[in-house]
């Protein structure tokens, strides 16, 4: 058997096979705690996971489950699941998520875990301002583009910043692929860097950095026309 790469899926849970599993939730007073692990309920996390594990059979899921009915949850939250997800040697975790405000308890924990040698993948939307935790120093940012087909990857900007296929498997009524998003960009980045840490599991963040670097089939940005098209 090839090595296994510890992947954190900090997410609404997912249905997989995973090494370890645990829920968090903010309680009424105020603290941080474990929670009964749930059913993934918005199956975003599970989409997520299926889609790297498709890719990448080497993917070994640690599952820390931040939300529950609804797509929502506090800073202090996130930060308790992914200070686990580190504690239980994750190797990359993804963040398919976005806040508009820098929590100075996610930067801290991002922080943490950055200074711990793990890599992190967040979703960042392709247009408009700045999200968090993408736009901390030392994740690894990823949003859709439009330009790429299944797997395929492109390298958006400096240190750290990519674009990568971001479509669901089927079709919508008018028979285009069904839209993802940046959140589901980061799981195929997020594949391509299983990939690479099997080979590599010492890898550092710049190893992988030029590994996705050297896979990316688009340099810069996608262009967009005066009348809008890309």
């Amino acid at each position: 058997m090839g090595v296994r790469v510890q992947v954190g899926i900090l997410d609404s849970g997912a249905d997989v096979t995973p090494r370890e599993a645990c829920a968090f939730e903010a309680r009424d007073d105020g603290d941080i705690g474990t929670a009964e692990l749930g059913p993934d309920r918005l199956r975003h996390g599970t989409i997520i996971a299926k889609a790297i594990e498709e890719s990448a059979r080497s993917a070994d899921f640690l599952v820390a489950q931040i939300f529950r009915d609804r797509p929502t949850t506090t800073p202090a939250v996130v930060a308790a699941g992914l200070d686990w997800l580190v504690d239980k040697g994750a190797q990359t975790v993804t963040m398919s998520f976005g806040l508009r405000a820098d929590r100075p308890v996610l930067r801290e924990a991002c922080m943490r875990a950055v200074a711990a040698g793990v890599i992190l993948v967040a979703a960042s939307p392709a247009r408009g301002g700045a999200v968090f935790p993408a736009a901390y120093p030392g994740v690894i940012s990823v949003s859709g583009d439009a330009r790429l087909q299944k797997g395929e990857l492109s390298a958006l900007g400096p240190d750290g910043h990519f674009g990568a296929y971001a479509w669901l498997e089927g079709t919508d009524e008018t028979g285009r692929p069904r839209a993802g998003g940046a959140s589901f960009a980061v799981a195929t980045l997020a594949a391509h860097a299983v990939l690479y840490l099997e080979r590599a599991p010492r890898a550092t963040r710049e190893d992988v950095i030029n590994y996705l670097l050297e896979e990316a089939r688009y340099q810069g940005p996608e262009r967009i026309s005066s009348n809008g098209d890309a």
